[in-house]
């Protein structure tokens, strides 16, 4: 069994809705965030936030990856401390919130393929194999 297949079993149903649902939340605070900032401020820098807030969430989506997890958390309180010492109050607390979504739904993801890779035979047999020699 694969990682993919494994994301795709039924067991993993609930983790698999939350990580779509962290993912499209990631989506929309990305996107939302360049359609607000260049209605309102005209700025055009904000593409590279969007960008880069929506390449997260696609590897958060598609890989389940921790380490954009990791990167997505250390954004959200660089992002939130920096909105709130220019006097933006809590208006950056949705990348928090996504930020810790993701971490929880990421680890508890990756802690359940490590458990389901242990039970795998052709793992094992490997680990047997090296042991015998």
């Amino acid at each position: 069994m694969t990682r993919w297949q494994f994301f795709s079993s039924p067991e993993m149903k609930v983790i698999r809705t939350n990580i779509i649902i962290c993912a499209g939340l990631g989506y929309i605070i990305g996107i939302g965030s360049y359609v607000v900032n260049m209605a309102l401020y005209k700025e055009k820098l904000v593409v590279f936030d969007m960008f880069f807030m929506i390449v997260l969430s696609m590897l958060i989506n598609f890989l389940q990856s921790r380490v954009a997890a990791i990167v997505a958390a250390v954004y959200a309180v660089l992002n939130f401390a920096a909105v709130a010492i220019l006097g933006g109050g809590i208006s950056a607390l949705p990348v928090v919130v996504f930020a810790i979504y993701a971490l929880i739904l990421t680890f508890m993801f990756q802690k359940k393929w490590s458990a389901k890779k242990a039970l795998l035979p052709a793992a094992n047999a490997g680990k047997e194999q090296i042991d015998k020699e």
